[in-house]
């Protein structure tokens, strides 16, 4: 029984002296196309699923209203102050600013839903940035400098050879 499970696992590590963040959540919704196929194929809320956060020691973790998957491990990733390669500082900064990024649609950090087509400096180099991490194509020059940017960071981002097809 998962109930039973997840409490094993609880219990394995509570007392355990490494610091442990546990993450549980669902992937997706059951489907409810024959049920709710007028509205609820269009809402944003099939795309919803609980999550729920736990650790052995004190932190807080902010839990936003809507994020994305990727988002999450982002904000699981920096409050366990893990050491990451410099391209996830931009990745952070991406799910600041778009917190719900889907193949289907963007939500901001003002909670307007975007078409998953709109473009802009931030969205375009984060989709750079999957590609180049995801194909191994460097394709991009990244130039990080101090500044304002995330962390102190600002980023700048160039193709530094021709792109083949898939490309952002």
């Amino acid at each position: 029984n998962f109930d039973k499970s997840i409490n094993y696992l609880i219990n394995y590590f509570e007392n355990k002296e490494e610091e442990v963040i546990l993450v549980f959540y669902g992937d997706h919704k059951p489907a409810f196309k024959t049920i709710f196929a007028d509205k609820y194929e269009q809402s944003i809320g099939r795309y919803e699923t609980p999550y729920v956060i736990w650790s052995n020691y004190e932190a807080e973790f902010e839990s936003p209203e809507l994020i994305s998957i990727a988002g999450l491990s982002m904000e699981i990733l920096n409050k366990a102050n893990i050491n990451l390669p410099w391209y996830y500082d931009y990745i952070s900064y991406f799910y600041e600013q778009y917190p719900v990024c889907t193949k289907r649609f963007l939500i901001d950090k003002y909670g307007e839903q975007l078409d998953v087509n709109t473009r802009n400096e931030i969205i375009d180099n984060y989709n750079i940035i999957q590609y180049d991490l995801l194909y191994k194509k460097k394709v991009i020059k990244w130039e990080v400098g101090q500044g304002g940017g995330t962390r102190g960071r600002t980023f700048r981002c160039r193709i530094a050879t021709k792109c083949t097809s898939p490309c952002p």
